[in-house]
């Protein structure tokens, strides 16, 4: 849907380094769109709540265009924005709220491998050769007739 007045948005995600979203303040201006990026880093939260679910909260209020006149760069029209939200801070306009779902935890799930390094006593790693089956053995390493009885 596009807005028919400037609408200006304020957008609060979740507490945390995980987080985050660009932009998180800024206007929409007539006949135009604007796409705002909700980020999420795993390697940084450390923990998930128990519903699963954090929620990214979009607050929105349309305004009237003439507080726009002077502005003409988007730098310009932001800082407008944040002026507007600052003086209305606490009262509750328009909201669309986004969850984000955490599925639970799957077992993980890992491929065969051959074991290049082996630990002897000594505590150090050492590299240790795959095992051949005899088809790939070179013919110095197979067994002899004697050794075979």
């Amino acid at each position: 849907m596009v807005p028919i007045k400037p609408v200006i948005f304020n957008v609060q995600y979740p507490s945390g380094r995980g987080f985050g979203a660009t932009p998180h303040i800024g206007v929409v201006m007539p006949q135009c769109k604007i796409t705002i990026y909700c980020t999420f880093r795993s390697e940084r939260v450390s923990r998930i709540p128990d519903d699963g679910i954090y929620i990214y909260s979009i607050f929105q209020k349309a305004i009237h265009s003439d507080k726009f006149i002077d502005a003409y760069s988007n730098k310009e029209k932001e800082r407008v924005a944040r002026k507007i939200w600052s003086q209305h801070r606490g009262e509750c306009f328009e909201c669309l709220r986004l969850p984000v779902g955490f599925e639970p935890r799957r077992p993980a799930i890992h491929e065969q491998h051959i074991e290049l390094y082996s630990d002897d006593l000594s505590g150090k790693p050492q590299q240790s050769t795959p095992k051949l089956s005899k088809e790939e053995m070179p013919t110095s390493q197979l067994l002899s007739a004697e050794e075979i009885r």
